[in-house]
């Protein structure tokens, strides 16, 4: 908040570091709340350990739209998004809820991207992707017309990717291939 480019002047905001049980919940059930990480797998457990011990469900989570990103007005968002500046969202597009956009990637037109997935700087994905929970895409990766890309994945930075990625795996290269398995999700109790 402190950086001069910033939107929102940091004397208007106050922050407080506090571990969970040491804050009232129940008083401050009004204010809304936003991700303080970017990394898929951490998102997904710090939201549901706001769930189940302090009921913080998706409603509270706040959207971070820079006011140089370019939202198409037929595009939806879930909420607890955040989306850095000189980005765009293309038509027709669906966000999934706590999805991280950075700085200069694109979203094409009729994309679908699934719960807590990252974009990387400058990384474009062109139209009719569609791109599962928790995946991460790296930096400067372009992903073609008509992918799939599962859950769970990590895309390399610079990746080509013209074919369809299966779930939970790390795929890079010009032409993106599978190379192993996405351990970060294994430890991981996943809740339908």
């Amino acid at each position: 908040m402190d950086r001069p480019d910033c939107p929102y002047p940091s004397n208007l905001y106050k922050a407080e570091y506090f571990v969970d049980f040491e804050y009232d919940f129940e008083s401050n059930r009004d204010l809304g709340v936003r991700f303080g990480v970017f990394h898929s797998n951490v998102k997904y457990l710090l939201y549901h350990h706001f769930l189940e011990k302090h009921r913080i469900n998706k409603e509270r989570y706040l959207n971070f739209i820079h006011p140089t990103v370019y939202f198409a007005p037929s595009s939806k968002v879930k909420g607890g998004a955040f989306i850095e500046p000189m980005s765009v969202v293309s038509s027709i597009c669906d966000i999934g809820f706590g999805m991280t956009i950075k700085s200069s990637a694109s979203v094409g037109h009729h994309a679908k991207a699934g719960d807590y997935v990252n974009l990387n700087p400058g990384a474009v994905i062109a139209g009719y992707v569609t791109i599962g929970e928790g995946t991460e895409i790296g930096v400067g990766a372009v992903i073609s017309n008509n992918i799939t890309i599962g859950k769970h994945c990590l895309i390399g930075a610079g990746s080509v990717v013209t074919r369809d990625i299966p779930d939970g795996v790390i795929a890079f290269g010009n032409p993106c291939k599978v190379v192993r398995e996405n351990d970060r999700w294994n430890s991981i109790k996943i809740r339908e």
